[in-house]
């Protein structure tokens, strides 16, 4: 885990309101695969991996409440460096009457500290 923020439950207590989860860093200038995630809830949402090396990268990914335990994902961006691609739809399950944790993970294909680094996560609530 490189990153976490605690939504307080309730937060989005309104069937289509929403949060967008932004992510972004950098990796080493060494040529181990790395992969970097978002989990919500202890769930990977949103996952980009690539030989990155010494590259910047930025994962960004809108969720709205469709019910108390009822969301739909819009995984909206993954880039590395210049290039980027839409990551898709999903639902999932999370309860949103309590604490829900939103994560921002990395690992590597061979340990080494600071391959991928986190410079910031930013939870914003969407209108």
């Amino acid at each position: 885990v490189l990153k976490s923020f605690l939504l307080p439950a309730n937060s989005l207590s309104n069937n289509g309101s929403g949060i967008r989860i932004t992510a972004w860093g950098t990796t080493a200038a060494n040529n181990n695969n790395k992969t970097v995630a978002i989990k919500w809830g202890g769930r990977t949402i949103h996952q980009e991996s690539s030989p990155a090396n010494n590259r910047s990268w930025l994962l960004k990914d809108d969720v709205y409440r469709t019910g108390s335990a009822s969301q739909y994902i819009i995984g909206a961006l993954g880039i590395w460096d210049v290039s980027g691609a839409f990551s898709g739809f999903q639902t999932d399950t999370e309860d949103l009457t309590t604490d829900t944790l939103i994560e921002v993970v990395g690992q590597n294909a061979v340990p080494s500290a600071n391959d991928i680094v986190v410079e910031g996560l930013r939870v914003e609530f969407l209108p």
